[in-house]
């Protein structure tokens, strides 16, 4: 993403930007997904990431900060939907039992997909989502 952001003539089109993307990346549906970040503003004739690569880079790091060590010590008791791509290699079958220990009120969702879920089962995720509203106990 960041050689799609570097070139000295802006990207002006999806097929020009997913040319560039696939000197690095062969899939086309992580391709696809990742250019859904690429958009154009109103008048203009080049394409501009809507969330910004700095932003994207200084925040990966946190996307993994839950303290994974002692299942005993750390846990989040509330609430907890995972949406799991049943073809990634991410959360693996083996693991379930484990974010059972770090997550007591999990609902995990599986998919039959790669990883990017909401790019290859983008209706059935929509749907997934509500599935957290059944979880959380009314207000008294």
């Amino acid at each position: 993403m960041r050689h799609i952001q570097s070139q000295a003539t802006p990207v002006s089109s999806l097929s020009e930007a997913d040319a560039l993307l696939s000197q690095f990346e062969p899939d086309p549906a992580i391709r696809l997904f990742l250019l859904t970040n690429l958009t154009r503003k109103s008048g203009k004739d080049h394409l501009h990431f809507r969330v910004p690569l700095d932003i994207l880079s200084s925040s990966l790091d946190a996307l993994g900060d839950f303290p994974y060590t002692d299942p005993r010590k750390n846990r989040f008791e509330k609430p907890a939907l995972i949406v799991r791509a049943t073809r990634s290699h991410y959360l693996p079958d083996h693991s379930k039992e484990l974010m059972q220990k770090f997550f007591p009120n999990l609902k995990m969702v599986d998919f039959d997909c790669g990883h990017w879920v909401i790019t290859e089962k983008p209706h059935e995720f929509r749907q997934s989502r509500f599935l957290i509203f059944s979880m959380v106990p009314p207000r008294a």
